[in-house]
């Protein structure tokens, strides 16, 4: 935004007087600023009319953005806000978003949209193309310092897509910034897994997909081990695609994370 000023000093008390008296009271000079194509903040304990002191008939004492209860009206921005920035936007990967409710997770296509210091608030607008047009798929208000938002298109198909972003100007005027191509949502079904894939038995276990999984006898043959509650013999546990791996001796012997498989040992330095 730009502020521009006009400002005038006006001394009431001559230049004789001052220089007798060696001083020059606040009250002697007046500051009158009138607004050139902006506005700058009120000076401390005025009100925002754009003007000094209390003079009702300068054209800046009242805003005619403003209601009576000093809110804004809805609709484009009337006010000191000077013509938005062209929204600078990229795609990024796609994304699974969790469920509000249920265990389906929802593919995303993500853009992003890059910062700007401008007051806002402003409205933009994601467009994709559909066919040979841009249809408006998302809007969202951005506030100070505006523009800084991330879309998440659930609506497109699982293939390459082409999107804009706009903002609205006016009523009937909008910019749009350089169109770009993003990955579409994907696919974000989700494989749960089993007591057989875990080797579990005469236990609870969590499916992976938000669900839990009931578990039973063994249906290998094999006695349930209790230290694991697992199909798998003592010592080892499943390795999570039906089969048996060795284990730690004891969980505080070594952590899970840090427990090698292949050598059947702690990996060095714990």
């Amino acid at each position: 935004m730009r502020l521009f000023a006009c400002i005038r000093l006006t001394l009431a008390h001559d230049v004789s007087h001052m220089r007798r008296s060696g001083w020059i009271p606040a009250t002697a000079i007046a500051i009158v600023v009138a607004g050139c194509g902006g506005r700058l903040l009120p000076l401390p304990g005025q009100q925002d009319g754009g003007a000094v002191g209390s003079d009702s008939g300068s054209e800046d004492a009242t805003d005619a953005s403003v209601d009576g209860d000093g809110s804004r009206p809805d609709g484009p921005p009337t006010d000191e806000r000077g013509p938005p920035p062209v929204p600078v936007c990229t795609g990024e990967n796609a994304m699974c978003l969790p469920p509000e409710a249920g265990i389906v997770w929802t593919g995303a296509a993500t853009i992003k949209c890059q910062g700007e210091q401008y007051v806002g608030p402003w409205t933009i607008l994601l467009e994709r193309l559909i066919g040979s047009t841009y249809q408006l798929i998302q809007k969202a208000v951005v506030e100070e310092p505006g523009f800084g938002w991330t879309f998440y298109d659930t609506s497109g198909p699982p293939a390459k897509l082409t999107y804009r972003v706009c903002v609205l100007v006016n009523d009937t005027t909008a910019e749009c910034g350089t169109p770009f191509t993003t990955q579409g949502p994907s696919d974000c079904y989700c494989e749960a897994t089993s007591c057989y894939l875990q080797t579990a038995c005469n236990t609870t276990i969590d499916d992976q997909c938000m669900g839990t999984l009931q578990c039973g006898a063994c249906t290998n043959g094999n006695p349930c081990n209790p230290d694991n509650n697992t199909c798998c013999p003592q010592y080892f546990m499943s390795d999570g695609w039906g089969g048996c791996v060795c284990a730690p001796p004891t969980p505080m012997a070594c952590p899970l994370e840090w427990w090698d498989t292949t050598t059947c040992s702690c990996m060095p330095g714990m």
